[in-house]
């Protein structure tokens, strides 16, 4: 019985896909900032933030601080 290829692949393929993660985990934490901004938009304390977010109280108020600037 022979070994069925699940994927398809080609030289850099293993590249490309780390490339592609990569991208995504930036996105990722674009997000993860923007949700922390709205969170301070509508008033919800820095210690929910905290907590919601499973980040320190120094990110979340460097991640405002950096929206503040732009």
């Amino acid at each position: 019985m022979s070994e069925q290829t699940l994927i398809k692949e080609y030289p850099g393929i293993i590249s490309e896909v780390q490339t592609e993660i990569k991208k995504l985990e930036n996105e990722v934490r674009v997000l993860n900032k923007l949700y922390v901004i709205l969170d301070v938009l509508h008033n919800v304390t820095i210690q929910e933030i905290v907590e919601k977010h499973a980040i320190s109280q120094g990110t979340a108020y460097n991640w405002i601080n950096e929206w503040n600037e732009g």
